[in-house]
């Protein structure tokens, strides 16, 4: 099993340099104790902690069908290609980074 491996090597992670120097957490704040809370099924605890790893498997599994599909002779756009769609997704990410500051109830704590 993986969990208890990820487990053994948090303990072993510094701190965040971002948060010990402002007092704000980064975009990569809260990221494995996200991947513990998935590796365990708390999905709602993952995405407390920080939702880029939640956002990140979906698209993976959603490339994945695609491939998929692609072997059997099927052509499927899951996602959308569009500059524009991905360029929205980083702007609602950036805000909630910078909302995960100014509201407690986002924070990865």
């Amino acid at each position: 099993m993986l969990s208890p491996f990820i487990v053994r090597i948090a303990g072993y992670m510094p701190p965040c340099p971002l948060h010990l120097l402002f007092g704000g957490y980064c975009p990569g704040c809260g990221n494995t104790r996200s991947i513990l809370a998935l590796l365990h099924g708390d999905i709602l605890g993952s995405l407390h902690y920080n939702i880029t790893i939640v956002l990140l498997c979906l698209v993976g599994i959603a490339f994945y069908i695609e491939g998929g599909l692609r072997l059997f002779g099927k052509e499927a756009k899951i996602i959308p290609r569009s500059s524009v769609f991905w360029f929205t997704i980083l702007v609602l990410m950036l805000v909630y980074y910078a909302a995960r500051n100014v509201f407690p109830i986002l924070a990865p704590i």
